[in-house]
This record gives structure tokens, C-alpha cells and sequence, in this order.
């Protein structure tokens, strides 16, 4: 233990010493487990790429990085480039002056200061007030925020020229405006079979059970007082295990902290073969992981219920009104994820049969792949390294636990009331799998089953509370943007 504290002491402080080169490393070591380990591949791999490029020195591949240039409207054109940092003088007359020379630093004042954010440029007020008029820009707390083509600088015009790398204008154009997630979304729901869920409604409340570690990580962010409200609600919808919707919801309350989230959330979703049993083996007893499932729907009488067609084309749009009706805001996940599964149902024509293999085969896959890389590419060294990065991958793994243990917890409560009146019992495995991991929570929860009792074949029931809990995670998120957006 102490020879592992050492170790991890020594990585740190080299992070912090060598930042560019051990984020080159932490990206390598990211693709290593999607090449070699085959953790989440088809993220892990473009997101550790995207990192790696991000890290390059003036690479200019960052999600972040733009260079932006002023150019003058009057008679001469004249073009000046700003750096962040660059500090805009005036002289005595009150006249801009763009770069102090050194035969004229003395008779020069200090005016606004020029610096780069996520928005764009900003100019921040040196002294209490400006010696000119500013226009064309939006003030926030002293800074101005140049958000407009054209602004003026005292009696002169400029325009301002903004040029942005391949992955800022990606991460810009289709993933902080909200677009690629909900897309995803769309081809989950063109891969997903409702059917298990709608023949077993019950066991959606395990689903409802397992996202319980979103709110108490969400609590626990805000007691530490290291996070706002919106970052501490990007930090808690990690124990989802829904990646799109992590970075849906981080891109709109918290952007810059989408890449210790996703690297986060995407990394944990790969270990859940690994993180399921540990919980499970310390929740559950041998004797209550034996429970057959089959053999209480017999002893209770039950039948297996058939779906039609028709019930299956409905189930979506039921669905999104009554998700749209309490959380209206949890319409554009919850929306895009039923037309993918609505798609799906109707697939009874050449037509439809083309947008279901559109949303779940290459429209996915490229946006998997943009996704990774924008993703990847916001995870530069000086924003990446730093103590709250620790914390998130800590608060992450926590609030994944919790959630496997709420949904494993409603599973045994439920036992215990059922048992007093005769009900049929539930495999507490089944509560395990109430997280959005579709559909490897389920494959690793009935393998467990199967390895307790060979002839205990829960996959169908685990579907069932694994895609309940798909749809809670997102109208988990829909609510923390509502209160919070």
C-alpha cells in the first residue's frame, strides 16, 4: 500500500513538472486500453487521439484553440493580430494604440487586455474606467466579450476575424451546440428492443433505483464547496453511465470540465464487467443471486406476455409524452432516443428499413468518431491537470458504485416486503443493471446469474431495468438542465 502511494505521488508530481508530456502519455495510455484491452474502443480510441493532438505544441488541434485577428475599416485596412495576453494602450490624445513600441511606452496608458475563452475574445477593463467609447460587444462583470462581426473602439470600426483549427470548429459547430448527443441518441434508440421492458413494466423501477448515485454525488459536490451547482449536477450524472448523456449535459452547464467527465464516464462504462461483480458480491448473498426468475413467474401464475406490432410502434410516442409532460426538458434526449426505437418498429418497408440502417450503422459510427476526437481534444495539459480532474475521477467511480447499490438495494427492499405477502421475488442482479450500460450490464449481470445456477437465464429481465434505465438517466439530465440550464 505505501509502495503504491509512492508511485502515485511520483506520477502526480511529474504531471505537474512535465504537464504536456504526461498528458501525451495519459493519451496514449487511453488508446492502449482501447486497443489493447478492448475497454469501449469505439470511444476510448478516438478520445485518446484527440487528446494526443490536442497536446502538441502549436498544433492548433485543441477543442479550445482559435488565433483571431482585428482589421481596421478605415481608408488603410491595416490588420492586427491579437495574442492572448496583449495588453491595447492609448497616448495622451486618448488615441488606441494596438503594440507599445519602446520610444513610446512612456506616454502610453494601459487600457483593456486581451485574452482567449471558450466564448471567444474578450477585452478586460485595466483601471475603473476607459478613456473611449466600446460598442459592437457584450459586457459581463467588466469584460467584453466580443460577440459581434464589427465593433468600435472609440470612433474606429473593426473587424474582428476569429480562425479556428478542425476540432474547435467541431466541438463549436456540432458538439457544444447540442447536436451530436441527441443524434446518438437517435441511433441507440434504432439498436434498442423495448420489448423486454414493456412485457416486465415493473422492473423499470430499478431502473428509477439506480439513479439514485446521480443526486447523492450531485450533494456531495456541493458540500465539498469545489464545484458550482452546474458542475456538480455534469459530476453526478456520470453514475448514469450514459455517455452521450454526460456530455450532452456537461457541454451545456459545465464546458470546461467535459473532458475529465467523458474520459470519466466513458471509462467507467468500459470497467462495468469489472465494477458490477465487486458491488454484487458485497450487496448480494449466494442465495439470493440463485433466485430463478422463471420459476417465480410459474409459481406466481404468470405467463410470458406477447407484444404486438402495433404496441411496439406506440410504446415510443407514449413515452415522450409523458417524459415531455413532467420534464420537458428531457424531450430532445428522450425525444431523438424514441424516434431511433420508433424507426426500428416501423422497419416494415424499404424506406424505413434505410433510415433504421442510417441512424444505427454510418450516421453512429461518424458521429462516434467526431465525438471522441472533440472530446479528446479539449484535454489539454493546462486545463486537464489540475486537483478537481482527481476529484472527478473519484466523485465518478463513486457515484457509478452507488447507483449498482441503489438499483441491487431496491431489488432487496422490495424482496423484503414481497416475501411478507407472498409475491414473487426478484433476482437483486436485476437491480444491478438499472444503469444506461446497454447492453453490457446485462450480459454481466446474467453471467453472474448463470455461473450461481446454470439454468437461471435473467438476460430478458435485466434488459428490461437496463433500458429503464436509459430513459432515467436522460430525464435525469433534463431535469438538472431545467433547474440549472
Amino acid at each position: 500500500m505505501k509502495k503504491n502511494l509512492i508511485i502515485a505521488g511520483i506520477i502526480i508530481a511529474c504531471a505537474y513538472v512535465f504537464p504536456t508530456l504526461s498528458m501525451l502519455i495519459l493519451a496514449m495510455c487511453i488508446m492502449g486500453l482501447g486497443i489493447f484491452k478492448g475497454y469501449e474502443p469505439l470511444l476510448l480510441i478516438p478520445i485518446g487521439f484527440g487528446a494526443f493532438l490536442a497536446n502538441i505544441e502549436d498544433g492548433g488541434m485543441s477543442s479550445h484553440s482559435f488565433d483571431a485577428s482585428c482589421v481596421s475599416l478605415d481608408e488603410h485596412g491595416t490588420k492586427t493580430s491579437l495574442e492572448d495576453g496583449a495588453v491595447i494602450y492609448t497616448d495622451k490624445s486618448g488615441n488606441i494604440v494596438w503594440k507599445k513600441t519602446d520610444d513610446s511606452s512612456k506616454d502610453l496608458t494601459p487600457a483593456l487586455k486581451v485574452s482567449y475563452k471558450d466564448k471567444g475574445v474578450y477585452f478586460q477593463k485595466i483601471g475603473s474606467s476607459l478613456p473611449f467609447r466600446v460598442s459592437g460587444v457584450t459586457e459581463d462583470d467588466g469584460t467584453l466579450l466580443v460577440d459581434h462581426t464589427q465593433f468600435m473602439l472609440g470612433e474606429d470600426r473593426f473587424l474582428l476575424e476569429i480562425h479556428k483549427g478542425l476540432l474547435a470548429n467541431l466541438y463549436g459547430s456540432l458538439l457544444k451546440s447540442g447536436i451530436i448527443p441527441p443524434l446518438i441518441f437517435m441511433g441507440v434508440g434504432a439498436m434498442t428492443d423495448f420489448g423486454p421492458l414493456m412485457r416486465n413494466v415493473g422492473l423499470a423501477f430499478y431502473g428509477a433505483a439506480a439513479q439514485i448515485g446521480i443526486f447523492i454525488v450531485f450533494i456531495m459536490a456541493l458540500v465539498s464547496g469545489c464545484f458550482t451547482m452546474e458542475e456538480a449536477a455534469s459530476l453526478g450524472i456520470i453514475g448514469g453511465a450514459d455517455g452521450p448523456t454526460a456530455v450532452f449535459l456537461t457541454t451545456k452547464l459545465a464546458p470546461d470540465l467535459l473532458g475529465p467527465i467523458a474520459v470519466a464516464a466513458y471509462s467507467y462504462m468500459a470497467l462495468v464487467p469489472v465494477i458490477i461483480p465487486w458491488v454484487v458480491n458485497r450487496l448480494t448473498t449466494p442465495e439470493e443471486r440463485k433466485i430463478h426468475m422463471r420459476n417465480q413467474d410459474k409459481a406466481a401464475g404468470d405467463s410470458v406476455v406477447k407484444i404486438s406490432p402495433k404496441a411496439k410502434i406506440a410504446f415510443p410516442i407514449f413515452v415522450v409524452l409523458i417524459c415531455g409532460y413532467f420534464v420537458p426538458s428531457s424531450t430532445v434526449l428522450v425525444g431523438m432516443l424514441m424516434f431511433g426505437n420508433l424507426l426500428k418498429e416501423c422497419n416494415n418497408s424499404s424506406v424505413v428499413e434505410r433510415l433504421c440502417g442510417a441512424a444505427k450503422g454510418p450516421l453512429i459510427n461518424i458521429l462516434t468518431i467526431i465525438l471522441g476526437l472533440t472530446v479528446g481534444g479539449t484535454m489539454e495539459a493546462s486545463s486537464f491537470l489540475e486537483e478537481r480532474t482527481l476529484m472527478i475521477i473519484g466523485g465518478g467511480l463513486f457515484a457509478f458504485g452507488v447507483s449498482i447499490a441503489g438499483g441491487i438495494l431496491g431489488a432487496k427492499a422490495y424482496n423484503n416486503f414481497a416475501s411478507s405477502r407472498g409475491w414473487k421475488l426478484t433476482n437483486p442482479l436485476i437491480g444491478a443493471t438499472g444503469l444506461s450500460a446497454v447492453p453490457m450490464a446485462s450480459r454481466v449481470a446474467n453471467e453472474i446469474a448463470l455461473k450461481e445456477d446454470p439454468t437461471n437465464n435473467i438476460i430478458h429481465y435485466c434488459m428490461a431495468s437496463n433500458v429503464a434505465g436509459v430513459i432515467g438517466s436522460a430525464v435525469a439530465a433534463g431535469y438538472f438542465l431545467s433547474q440549472l440550464g
